[in-house]
């Protein structure tokens, strides 16, 4: 038996979830569409329509994932995406697009869901909405869906009051649905498929911007955006081959577009639970199924060596504590297949979730 310092494992795994997406997981569910949502870390809440003309929910809260469960419809189009957003903490705003082709909100503010309510303010429009809130404000939440005139609208809707605001037009001959992201306060980017098959982006810093070319690949319609940072930004397309493909801003500047994989039904959906996080989801084209793939950057390891953590669903403690004494005490793994076999490396995140099943790993062995 060959014994490894488990400081050498770190370095090697580190380097594998600092640059990779997770494999596709499939969370159930016989559904059309997908839409998602988080207040925070450790919390996500997904939205998708079926076909018994209802949105189904599931939530992933306390480290794990909740059954699906039905929140009603009203003039629910299920051929259509909607779009989910948590302006506030235990609060969770959802809009579609009815068969009527006017907007539906729902609303969960933390003690129970609201009745569906169509929009106040008319519109008649194709697409799927997208719903996003600069960070740090709690009272409106803006909407960007496509006319039928194959243009962008925008409105905002004050979230205590469901007051809709007069729409605005955003221009552009647009197909699928949008996405809307922001990743501060007065900054707001909107991506969408074009007539021509590829990404253009719309901006709000100061005024609105002139469309912009992002990327002059040939996609599917619909987007999904998230941002997990000031200056960060991860869209989400379907490619010509109907895989899930990435491409992600920072730094100033675009990088690659990179396939994450998968055969998908309908456009993708994505959310940041916090700085380090990006979770997207998709339907499978064979099975109707939600499908969740992430990225998760780790780049040091916990420092609080009196706890252990929970990571990936898992439980982790410290090497130490195990029967290796070489091993240095800020080192932290985690067995997937016995005590022997597969250690990986982290920094843990969150302890209170993991205390009642925390157990050893077991010894640094391979």
């Amino acid at each position: 038996m060959l014994y490894l310092n488990c400081r050498l494992l770190s370095v090697l795994v580190l380097l594998k979830y600092a640059n990779a997406w997770s494999s596709f997981e499939s969370l159930g569910g016989g559904v059309t569409a997908i839409a998602s949502a988080s207040w925070g870390p450790g919390r996500i809440d997904l939205f998708a329509p079926a076909g018994d003309g209802q949105i189904w929910h599931k939530a992933f809260a306390s480290g794990s994932w909740g059954g699906w469960g039905g929140i009603g419809g009203l003039n629910l189009n299920t051929k259509l995406k909607p779009s989910a957003f948590s302006i506030k903490p235990n609060w969770v705003d959802i809009v579609y697009t009815g068969t009527d082709e006017s907007l539906y909100r729902k609303t969960w503010n933390g003690n129970a869901w609201s009745d569906w309510k169509k929009s106040t303010n008319g519109g008649s429009f194709l697409s799927g909405p997208s719903i996003t809130a600069s960070p740090g404000d709690t009272t409106y939440l803006h909407v960007f869906v496509i006319g039928k005139d194959t243009a962008l609208w925008h409105c905002a809707i004050d979230v205590n009051t469901n007051t809709w605001t007069t729409w605005e037009s955003m221009g552009g001959g647009l197909i699928g649905d949008p996405a809307a992201v922001s990743w501060g306060p007065g900054r707001f980017d909107i991506f969408c498929i074009a007539g021509d098959s590829q990404l253009w982006q719309k901006t709000y810093d100061n005024g609105w911007k002139d469309w912009q070319l992002v990327y002059g690949g040939l996609f599917r319609p619909g987007v999904g955006a998230a941002s997990k940072a000031t200056g960060s930004l991860s869209v989400f397309l379907k490619g010509g081959d109907d895989a899930v493909w990435h491409r992600s801003y920072s730094n100033g500047a675009w990088q690659d577009l990179e396939r994450i994989g998968g055969k998908i039904q309908s456009s993708p959906s994505a959310v940041s639970t916090g700085s380090t996080r990006i979770d997207v989801y998709s339907v499978g084209a064979s099975d109707s199924a939600v499908y969740q793939s992430y990225w998760e950057t780790r780049t040091e390891p916990d420092k609080d060596h009196n706890n252990y953590g929970c990571f990936k669903g898992k439980c982790w403690s410290k090497c130490s504590t195990t029967f290796v004494s070489i091993i240095s005490e800020y080192e932290w793994c985690y067995s997937t297949k016995g005590n022997s076999q597969d250690f990986q490396y982290v920094a843990c995140e969150t302890y209170n979730t993991c205390n009642p099943k925390w157990k050893c790993a077991g010894s640094c062995t391979v």
